[in-house]
Order: C-alpha cells, then structure tokens, then sequence
C-alpha cells in the first residue's frame, strides 16, 4: 500500500492519509495479506520459498527471512486462540497424541539441534507443540489437567502421565500395523491374518459410530484362542452388536489404513480467507502504518 502526502484545502496544512488496519505496529503488510500468506502455508500447504517465487514473478520481491518473521508475527497474534484450543483439549475426554524429530537452527550451535514437534488432537482440534527434547517430566507437567482417555505410542516418557490413574491409556496400533504391512512380502500370510484383524476392529468401530450410540462390540477369534473386546461411546443408548469372525488364512488382501489429515490451529482461524492462490493486492508490501 502507497500512503501519499497532501495538502489540506480548508487549512493548507501537509498531512497524510491515514492507513489501513494493520495486524501489529509498524507492518509492512495489511491484515489481509498476512491471513493469505498463513492460508498459504498451513491450509495449503505451499513452502515459503514456492510463495517467494511466485511473489517475485507478480513483481513482489520479499526476502525469505521477512516471511519467515511474517509466520512468527502471525503464531504471536494466533497464540491466544492456540492457548483456548490447548484448553479445550485437557477439558475434554479423549485426546491423541504423536510427535516427529524437527532439525533446530540454534546461534551459536556448531549443529542443528534436534528438537521434537509434538501434535496432541481430537475430533475436533488439533495443537501443534515444539519441545527442544523428549523429556517425560515435560509431557507428565503439560497433561496433568487432564483428566479422560489418551492415545499415544507405547514410549517410556508416558509412563507418568499413565501412573497417576486420572489418564486411561489407549494404545496407538499404528506401529503395529506397519509391521505387518512390512512383513507382506516375507510372510504374507500371517501379515494378511494381522491386517485384516485390525481392519476389523476400525471397520465395526466405523459402524458402531455411525450408529451415533454407546456399543460394545467383542471380536472372537475362530481358532478360540483368545477373546479381545473393544468399545465406543457417544450419547444416545446401548445397543449390542452382532459378533464376528477374522477372515480366513485362505483369504487374501489386506485392509486400508485409514489415515485423518491434521490442519494446525492457526490455519483452522483463517478458514474463511478466499480460496485464492492470489495475494489480496500486490500493494501491500509497503508498510501501511509508517508515515
């Protein structure tokens, strides 16, 4: 945005003319323009140096490191609605969590540190985290409001957050199926047993939530080996659901693994900006608050 300098005609003084709403002091970008960059980033996903790209081809040349300080502008003015998100989800009954290595440029560091990003979601939230380790004192501090279900991987930094008895554990079968998923090749047979065993238990869950009621649904084994049970509430009333068997060791193939795409808070804010691959105006790269 071009601020131009006039005369007033009833006083003849020099003034300005004012600027647009800015999303913080001294901007150089408009509110608008700073909701499209993190729509970019985090809903669809773009890398900052794709975006750089296409900036300078619409003859908008903007250095790596000011959009990257954009991205920190923004989780500044998005971390009070992260903060109600990260409520809500020790408020509520079930939670999941899992996390990934994140290489950390640290001044100083003769390498990058190896830090830790940790996403912890349900149905209908989902909060990014970073940690600079996989500390179990950090994560057992953090959880310790909450009081319901938690679904994570079997590691030992959990071990607290379990033992104090106000968090119920539900493991992650995700690990698990991919070792049968990697044992297709060498052993498919008992791989397509295991797999399907899983895809049973998501599948008669799928149904049971379709149901939209409380059902307990007990999976048997034909070779009567073992008995495993598993459950889903929701509110309505109890109904029982008819029980089955694993497919067969004749019957081949392998079920699906379903998989949920995750945006983080900040990107679920800005929603309603435009579904446009296009800045909202290539003028606003000057600073709308400086005079």
């Amino acid at each position: 945005m071009r601020r131009y300098t006039c005369r007033c005609r009833a006083c003849g003084e020099r003034t300005t003319l004012r600027s647009l709403p800015a999303p913080y002091e001294r901007s150089k970008v408009t509110c608008e323009w700073l909701a499209w960059l993190v729509y970019q980033k985090f809903w669809l996903l773009t890398p900052l140096d794709r975006i750089r790209r296409d900036l300078a081809e619409r003859e908008i040349p903007i250095a790596m490191s000011t959009l990257v300080s954009f991205i920190e502008r923004a989780a500044d003015l998005l971390s009070g609605v992260d903060g109600l998100h990260w409520k809500q989800l020790l408020a509520s009954a079930w939670m999941a969590t899992d996390g990934t290595g994140l290489k950390v440029i640290v001044p100083k560091l003769p390498a990058a540190h190896n830090g830790y990003l940790e996403l912890y979601r349900n149905d209908e939230l989902a909060v990014f985290q970073y940690e600079p380790d996989k500390s179990g004192d950090v994560v057992a501090a953090k959880l310790r409001p909450f009081r319901g279900t938690l679904t994570a991987g079997a590691e030992h930094r959990f071990n607290d957050v379990f033992a104090s008895g106000r968090v119920l554990e539900a493991g992650c079968n995700a690990h698990g199926r991919r070792k049968f998923r990697d044992a297709e090749d060498t052993q498919p047979v008992l791989a397509a047993e295991g797999g399907a065993f899983l895809g049973a238990m998501y599948g008669e869950e799928e149904k049971a939530q379709n149901l939209g009621s409380a059902v307990t649904l007990s999976v048997i084994i034909d070779s009567n080996t073992s008995v495993q049970s598993f459950s889903t509430s929701s509110a309505g009333s109890t109904r029982s659901n008819p029980r089955f068997s694993l497919p067969s060791r004749s019957r081949p193939g392998l079920p699906t693994t379903r998989t949920t795409a995750l945006r983080s808070s900040a990107s679920s804010t800005i929603r309603s900006c435009p579904s446009t691959t296009r800045p909202p105006s290539a003028s606003s790269r000057t600073s709308p608050s400086c005079a």
